[in-house]
């Protein structure tokens, strides 16, 4: 058909409904499979099927004829939940852990889909991970990845975790994954992301006690001093080896709260510019948001030895 074209200003996220053509009329031929799919998970939509299915969810977002209406469903048993970590596999939302209403964490994992809009606890074999919050997971083929996290709250017994889990969605089997080489530290509210076949962990945050009635930018944690971690691991998920990137440049500050993915063999992060360090609440709110990225290595870890330079991101 004739079709229509999007600037390179749309591809990169920028969304001017006014200036769609017709419905009848749109088609995204002209993006590659890669680019769809990027497109799609950058709008939290799932990147399962062929070509075809995924020209059809993003049109469906373009036309912007997604349903409205409340979709988040919980079934009895299922409790309401912050701070989980969640995946998208083959068109189902994986969500696990959490804190609820009355700050206790959890370790069941549960599920979503549009073609069954509620939620429902997933049944799984093996030892299950402990209880947590703010850990961080990725998808690699058949299975979800899951690192570190928070345990506890306020004045229960609390810390945070340096741990990998494995959930096989295929066999429904959680296992620890013993790992080597140079382990990330403890940490919380960090992020995880997949290139190749390497598990890339970034940033998130330790701690240290402080004086109580001291300001915390996070009010979860007010006896706690947040250390930012601006570090970047890889593992090789073929061998279970960890190592630490060199990093050059000033690049992001790290902590909390920062977002990061991969898109064409680079690790973007997008976060605050250091929150941690705000003498009070009303200079935190007025930190900004920056971006960087880093150029990632091939599978394999040759990289170790040689440095990696962050770029700043101007937007």
């Amino acid at each position: 058909g004739t079709g229509a074209t999007f600037s390179t200003n749309f591809v990169e996220g920028v969304h001017q409904p006014s200036s769609l053509p017709a419905p009848d009329t749109l088609t995204l031929e002209h993006l590659t499979s890669v680019d769809l799919k990027q497109m799609l998970h950058n709008r939290n939509l799932s990147t399962y099927g062929d070509r075809k299915a995924l020209v059809d969810r993003l049109t469906g977002w373009l036309r912007e004829d997604l349903p409205t209406e409340k979709v988040w469903v919980a079934v009895p048993g299922i409790v309401h939940r912050r701070g989980a970590s969640a995946v998208v596999y083959q068109d189902v939302v994986y969500m696990f852990g959490g804190l609820d209403n009355n700050n206790q964490d959890h370790n069941s994992l549960i599920k979503w889909s549009s073609r069954h809009p509620e939620f429902q606890e997933v049944s799984s074999q093996g030892p299950k991970p402990s209880p947590r919050w703010t850990s961080a997971a990725a998808v690699h083929q058949d299975s979800m990845y899951m690192f570190g996290g928070f345990y506890g709250y306020g004045d229960q017994d609390t810390g945070r975790l340096d741990d990998l889990w494995r959930f096989n969605f295929t066999t429904g089997w959680w296992n620890n994954v013993e790992t080597s080489g140079a382990i990330p530290l403890q940490r919380s509210h960090h992020t995880m992301s997949v290139h190749q076949d390497l598990l890339v962990v970034f940033g998130g945050c330790d701690e240290q006690a402080q004086e109580v009635g001291m300001f915390s930018f996070f009010e979860q944690e007010p006896e706690h001093k947040l250390i930012p971690l601006k570090d970047v691991h890889l593992l090789d998920i073929k061998t279970a080896a960890w190592i630490k990137l060199e990093l050059s440049g000033v690049g992001p500050t790290g902590g909390l709260p920062t977002q990061s993915t991969v898109f064409r063999g680079y690790l973007y992060t997008l976060g605050w510019t250091m929150p941690m360090e705000a003498d009070n609440e009303e200079e935190a709110r007025e930190a900004t948001f920056e971006m960087w990225r880093l150029e990632l290595p091939d599978s394999g870890l040759t990289a170790a030895s040689t440095s990696h330079s962050w770029e700043k991101v101007y937007y």
